[in-house]
């Protein structure tokens, strides 16, 4: 192995995540999340990490997103970044990845009702934060784009990181999508699904 090859697999220190400094950005970007994300960031926007677990969602709500983190300069760590929620990597001020990560960059030339300047705003954003031109990276977008461990470090500006979860935050969980998740990322799946009763159950509801 190279020099270069060597320097790309060097860690940085471990991240340790408390229920005070990560923000999870988990399941589909839509609206609803758009709120959630940028209610959170705005309560208390410093010293935290934006956590993304997302295959990606509407192409609007993620550059909203984008922009808030973008306004607080604001770092995030991911272990599965796909298609808008790899733009929304693309802009965050310091990028963290996992020895793992997957990270996609989808094709919206197959979108018809996307509107024209927001295609051209999408591609203009990866092709910079590749370091590429348009021409190369239409090439590339013949199909979806995958990158997988230290191929993102080659491409993006990131560092790989393990991270470590508080006692604390692991018992802690959040609802999304239909699914119980705990709030250490360490924990890749859910916890279980939820059915209307169980969802009801676990935020107290009352009949």
């Amino acid at each position: 192995m190279n020099l270069l090859g060597v320097a790309l697999c060097v860690y940085t220190s471990p991240i340790y995540l408390t229920d005070t400094n990560i923000i999870p950005l988990y399941g589909d970007i839509n609206n609803d999340m758009a709120n959630d994300i940028s209610i959170e960031i705005n309560r208390q926007p410093y010293n935290r990490y934006i956590y993304i677990h997302s295959n990606g969602g509407y192409v609007d709500s993620g550059n909203y997103i984008k922009t808030q983190i973008q306004n607080y300069n604001i770092s995030c760590i991911t272990h599965n970044a796909l298609s808008m929620a790899a733009v929304i990597f693309l802009g965050c001020e310091q990028r963290f990845i996992t020895p793992d990560a997957t990270i996609m960059f989808h094709n919206l030339s197959t979108h018809k009702h996307t509107i024209p300047r927001l295609k051209h705003d999408y591609y203009n954003f990866i092709a910079n934060g590749l370091n590429i031109s348009h021409a190369q990276l239409f090439r590339r977008f013949q199909q979806d784009y995958y990158l997988y461990g230290t191929d993102i470090s080659n491409r993006i500006r990131s560092k790989m990181v393990n991270i470590r979860c508080s006692p604390n935050l692991t018992k802690q969980t959040f609802s999304k999508d239909g699914y119980l998740w705990s709030k250490c990322p360490n924990i890749r799946f859910p916890l279980k699904k939820l059915d209307t009763s169980t969802r009801c159950e676990w935020m107290g509801c009352k009949n």
